[in-house]
């Protein structure tokens, strides 16, 4: 899914600055559980989710609808990049 690599949005807000600025409060998971990606409307034809952690971000393996939380405690930010039809989507999530 490279398309949203090459996109960038000037004027865009972080994921971090929008969960700070909004009081977002995350919630635990406990080291390598199973985060499974589920929403009521279907079909969705692609997902790519990276994470982010003190301002790095890497890609994570998602098999089916399905990715692992990481071994080390810390804050980590999810962003999923989703093509559902002709339209790609971005969310952004705090566990």
């Amino acid at each position: 899914m490279g398309k949203f690599t090459g996109s960038e949005c000037i004027d865009k807000i972080s994921p971090s600055a929008i969960i700070d600025n909004n009081k977002i409060v995350p919630f635990p998971v406990s080291p390598q559980s199973e985060i499974k990606i589920n929403f009521k409307k279907q079909p969705i034809d692609e997902i790519e989710v990276e994470m982010e952690q003190l301002g790095e971000s890497k890609k994570i393996k998602v098999e089916g609808s399905v990715f692992s939380a990481p071994n080390e405690k810390g804050k980590y930010i999810y962003i999923l990049f989703l093509v559902v039809g002709t339209k790609e989507v971005l969310l952004t999530f705090l566990p």
